[in-house]
């Protein structure tokens, strides 16, 4: 039977957000237009040993988890419950973390494998954390989503509680172009100080934990990226530095970051005290972005005696007494001061304008009244009371509360202002958003604000060749321009050139060095080799099971992280199944299960193969896309019958004679022994003569070495083979017949 097998043509190859990042909606897990509630239920005697035993221990247990809205009733049966926090788990009201997926592998709710439950016991408003995580997306910066929920476990009400997202894969997946680069959480001491070159003096450990702890990714356990990031933060100067940070860093993000932080007094977070914040290496754009995390010390909260609404704002990090390269090395350049001197303008004529702020402080308390009314567990830690909280947005109460929020920011945006340098008119592109094409690349330039540009003008180059020059007509806050491209041009670098009056001209990137891979699909290794959609008798999989399968095929020479590919049976979903994330060697195999059952393990897809013919395809991640790197789509095939490239890895499919699984289609299976076939050549080992002795007159010979090398081919039915001219060594002998082929290894002396 022959197989019918042809390409299918894509038009759209990718597109890049360089430096845009997605900003989700609330969602159900985290609508925050009521207050919703989660009734956990477990063992009481696992509830007893999560809140008196070992309050340390991160040990989980067995719950069912029901989360109620007033337009719907979810429940989660078989989820994880413990402690969460550090010196939270002291407190009467207790911080806690729901994971769905701890013993139900895969089971998520609403996209979400883990909740954080935050009892905010410092707060008496309950809501500085969720004022710092709506500023920040009111900022588009990739932060957690969190509302307000009441918590019920075992029946008991334990108190009104911020539900705010969890830092991971998924988190990254609804943010970034990939969510499979490297994730570092950091925590303190994670001052970002210059160790050495070894990017194995970044993984110190203190108090049993990582600093820096790469939580994505960990069994590549390759701190590189952090190790150069830190170089560049604390030994680059000048234009040099500035030139590299832009390469490698989401600065304009990371601007906005340091503004939030600085506005709110967020001392407790990366700039100041070296502790809870986040850093993601997109492998899309190759840029780190800094994500922060835990927002209770805000908005005035004080453990040290310090009026946190006159702390300086561009020597912010001298109040810890050392050095804060993360923020000093990007304050200390003119062109970012000026960027961070408009983000603090912007946040507090913005987020926090008087009018604005006030109005959104009392909305909350409004939807929080009746929860917070009745919630004994926030009366416990600290003595504030209901009372307490109806007054917080205005009132402060001493200690380590002197402020009300609204009087905080009263006091900050006026020592702000009275202390803001003058903020130049120079324009800053905040993201270059890029669509590739066959034969086009379009792209959208978005700058931080609107201002008068006399001149725009996008520079490019095809391959270092002669620049060539776009005048874009900038009438707003982004332009688009599309370039065509040639089908053998292999690079694009590109940079914008802003006048904005006589002799005042700004590039960006500053060293107009912005370069967009032109790459296509015939430059990528990876192939579908083979692949069988009727199994009832040839192979088994782990489990016993006769499954569909395919066979990947590294043909390139270099290794492939297998991460950012993708199988799928529809040409619509490129990203149906992700392959395993491990390394590929150069002419390495690796056989998948496709049998729609991704329970049984990395390898088996989510999708089967239809034996009546369907597409399959093989797609890359790329720049934020994917990129069709083989597809085809296949006719009716029979049962326990392959369809294998040949030749091996580059050639057309065709009907193997037999199985070749995980190995060189033109090498014998290792589904078949070698002793179950008929002996045909002597003598073996052999010196200078090979005979063959087979009753069939019309057949082909051929021999290969053990890469799959063919080394001689006769057609001519030959007896006597001379082999004097091969140096020692095992080969294969193939001998072929019209319905039967036959391999045998020998040894050549």
């Amino acid at each position: 039977m022959k197989v019918n097998c042809y390409i299918s043509i894509l038009v759209l190859l990718f597109f890049n957000a360089q430096a845009q990042i997605d900003v989700p909606e609330p969602g159900k897990a985290f609508d925050d237009t009521e207050v919703p509630k989660v009734f956990i239920a477990l063992d009481e005697a696992d509830l007893e040993k999560i809140l008196y035993g070992d309050l340390e221990s991160n040990e989980e247990y067995l719950a069912d988890f029901i989360y109620a809205t007033s337009y719907s009733r979810d429940t989660v049966f078989d989820v994880g419950l413990r402690l969460r926090g550090n010196t939270s788990r002291q407190k009467a009201k207790k911080s806690f973390k729901v994971a769905f997926n701890s013993f139900v592998t895969g089971q998520k709710w609403e996209g979400l494998e883990k909740m954080n439950l935050n009892g905010e016991a410092n707060d008496p408003s309950l809501m500085r954390s969720k004022l710092g995580w709506d500023l920040f997306r009111f900022l588009e910066v990739p932060a957690s989503r969190c509302n307000h929920i009441e918590l019920y476990i075992n029946q008991e009400y334990r108190g009104l509680y911020s539900n705010v997202e969890h830092i991971d894969e998924e988190f990254l997946e609804k943010r970034f172009a990939s969510p499979y680069g490297n994730l570092y959480k950091c925590l303190w001491p994670a001052d970002m100080h210059y160790k050495g070159m070894d990017a194995e003096l970044y993984k110190e450990a203190f108090f049993g934990r990582q600093a820096y702890e790469l939580k994505a990714n960990p069994h590549q356990d390759d701190y590189e990226d952090l190790a150069h990031l830190i170089d560049v933060l604390n030994n680059y100067d000048g234009i040099d530095q500035l030139c590299e940070l832009e390469q490698i860093l989401n600065v304009d993000l990371l601007l906005r970051c340091m503004a939030a932080d600085v506005y709110m007094g967020n001392w407790d977070g990366a700039f100041l005290n070296k502790n809870n914040f986040y850093l993601y290496k997109d492998p899309i754009t190759g840029l780190f972005t800094f994500m922060p995390f835990d927002l209770d010390n805000t908005f005035g909260i004080d453990w040290f005696g310090i009026d946190w609404t006159r702390a300086s704002i561009y020597n912010w990090s001298d109040l810890s007494g050392e050095a804060r390269p993360l923020y000093e090395s990007i304050i200390r350049i003119p062109e970012y001061r000026n960027r961070f001197s408009y983000y603090l303008d912007y946040i507090g004529d913005g987020f926090f304008s008087s009018g604005t702020v006030s109005t959104y402080l009392q909305n909350k308390l409004n939807l929080l009244d009746s929860s917070r009314r009745v919630d004994v567990f926030s009366d416990m830690d600290f003595g504030f009371g209901y009372d307490d909280f109806v007054v917080s947005a205005t009132t402060g109460f001493g200690a380590h509360v002197p402020y009300g929020i609204l009087e905080y920011l009263a006091e900050r945006k006026s020592y702000i202002e009275n202390n803001l340098n003058t903020i130049s008119e120079l324009p800053a592109v905040s993201f270059v958003h890029e669509e590739l094409y066959s034969d086009s690349l379009h792209l959208e330039i978005k700058f931080v604000r609107e201002t008068i540009i006399n001149e725009a003008e996008f520079h490019y180059s095809f391959d270092s060749g002669s620049e060539q020059i776009v005048a874009l007509d900038f009438t707003s806050a982004s332009v688009n321009v599309s370039i065509p491209i040639g089908s053998n041009a292999q690079l694009l670098t590109y940079y914008v050139s802003l006048n904005y009056g006589p002799g005042l001209t700004r590039n960006f990137p500053f060293c107009r060095n912005a370069t967009i891979p032109l790459i296509t699909g015939s430059e990528h290794s990876l192939v579908i080799n083979e692949f069988l959609s009727s199994n009832t008798e040839s192979q088994q999989d782990e489990s016993g099971e006769y499954e569909d399968w395919i066979e990947i095929y590294n043909a390139g020479g270099q290794r492939v992280d297998l991460s950012h590919y993708y199988l799928t049976d529809a040409s619509s979903n490129p990203s149906k199944w992700r392959l395993p994330s491990e390394q590929l060697y150069p002419g390495e195999y690796l056989v998948l299960w496709a049998d729609d059952n991704t329970e049984q393990g990395d390898y088996h897809t989510n999708f089967k193969l239809n034996r009546e013919g369907e597409f399959l395809g093989l797609f890359a991640l790329q720049r934020g896309g994917y990129f069709p790197l083989d597809t085809f789509s296949y006719n009716e095939q029979a049962p326990d019958r392959s369809s294998a490239r040949w030749p091996n890895g580059i050639g057309e499919f065709k009907e193997a004679d037999q199985l070749t699984f995980g190995t060189n289609n033109e090498l014998p299976s290792v589904l078949f022994s070698l002793e179950d076939q008929e002996y045909f050549i002597f003598p073996n080992p052999v010196d200078f003569e090979l005979r063959v002795n087979y009753s069939s007159e019309d057949y082909s010979i051929e021999l290969f070495d053990l890469t799959g090398k063919r080394v001689f081919i006769e057609y001519s039915s030959p007896k006597v083979i001379l082999v004097d001219n091969l140096l020692a060594g095992v080969y294969y002998i193939r001998l072929a017949t019209r319905n039967k082929q036959i391999w045998q290894p020998f040894i050549k002396q």
